[in-house]
């Protein structure tokens, strides 16, 4: 049997509409297939290790850094896909806030740390 390439668009949503989350924040991805006619069954790649389900939405309900990572999904159908999609990177921040207190005052300082070093904000 041979496989066709459908011409139909497969597409990433992040609910929130963010790529930096914290930690232990609910994260949605949703592929979307773009045309109709065919039920789609999803197919998802993860650079974070984990195994997205088969449906077109991908739940997280307490992020972790290991959730950190690039996404990507397509339809199949029988022996039928679309292109993958465009990779959305979501990336799961520790959130540490550091609390100095001098003689009259009081200082909030934030530390938000991502799982790539190159994207530390002080």
């Amino acid at each position: 049997m041979s496989s066709n390439v459908f011409s139909n668009k497969a597409s990433l949503t992040l609910q929130p509409n963010q790529p930096q989350i914290y930690r232990g924040e609910r994260v949605t991805v949703t592929c979307q297939i773009q045309g109709g006619g065919t039920q789609w069954t999803h197919e998802w790649r993860s650079s974070a290790g984990n195994k997205p389900p088969t449906s077109r939405e991908y739940r997280i309900f307490r992020s972790t850094e290991s959730d950190s990572g690039e996404y990507s999904c397509r339809g199949t159908s029988g022996f039928d896909f679309t292109e993958w999609s465009d990779v959305v990177t979501l990336t799961v921040c520790k959130l540490i806030i550091f609390i100095y207190s001098t003689h009259q005052n009081i200082d909030f300082r934030l530390l938000v740390v991502s799982s790539t070093p190159e994207k530390h904000v002080f």
